[in-house]
């Protein structure tokens, strides 16, 4: 399993960030919870779990480690919820990599307590691991996120997506773009058409995702240019 931190910034108005790092009980969800002006997020992957490609895990993780996640939330006069996405630095969860791009989705519904959005794409710009200020572009499809807020964070964390595993097949030793969606359909989890065209994408989807209120954490616009 993918293990590292998705951490959610709301940003409402100017403020002082108000929070600190809180163990949450899953069963503990109120009716409705009044979100700081800022509040930042910790989401360990470790703490849901991996729905699927359940049986690919261990490849998923040598062929495709993601660093930590940052995402700022930033809440609308309309209800509404825009997301920015970053990487955090390896190690740092709440410090981000300026040399990583960030993304801006806009749009997301806010129910309180529970907040649900997608995107049809997501451009993430992720590191290249074993490559000093190396970093590649990896385009997420079908991308849908939700949960459901606490007083001392979140739970009930969703991620879905849809993930081109062409250029993980070729990276194994002799292997080809289909290599990854051969092991895949042999444990019945086949790959399924990309929208951006290609056989070779598979649905990846995390589950009971929980998020607890860390201190210090933001997510500046950056265009990918280390300083």
């Amino acid at each position: 399993m993918v293990v590292g931190f998705l951490l959610v910034q709301l940003v409402a108005c100017e403020g002082e960030v108000k929070s600190e790092e809180t163990a949450i009980d899953s069963g503990d969800v109120p009716a409705e919870v009044e979100l700081d002006e800022v509040q930042t997020f910790a989401v360990a992957w470790s703490s849901g779990e991996l729905e699927a490609p359940r049986e690919l895990g261990s490849i998923m993780v040598m062929y495709s480690e993601l660093p930590d996640a940052l995402v700022q939330v930033t809440q609308r006069d309309d209800g509404l919820l825009d997301l920015r996405f970053g990487v955090a630095q390896f190690g740092a969860p709440s410090e981000q990599d300026p040399c990583v791009a960030t993304t801006d989705v806009e749009g997301a519904s806010f129910d309180n307590p529970t907040f649900e959005g997608s995107s049809s794409t997501l451009t993430v710009t992720m590191p290249v691991l074993g490559e000093l200020k190396a970093s590649t572009e990896v385009v997420l499809e079908e991308v849908g996120f939700s949960g459901t807020f606490t007083d001392e964070g979140f739970v009930e964390g969703r991620v879905t997506y849809r993930l081109d595993v062409a250029p993980y097949g070729l990276s194994l030793h002799g292997g080809t773009a289909g290599s990854i969606c051969e092991i895949s359909a042999a444990f019945g989890e086949p790959c399924v058409p990309c929208d951006a065209g290609g056989p070779t994408c598979l649905e990846v989807v995390w589950s009971g995702l929980v998020g607890t209120s860390v201190d210090g954490a933001s997510v500046e616009a950056s265009d990918g240019e280390c300083p």
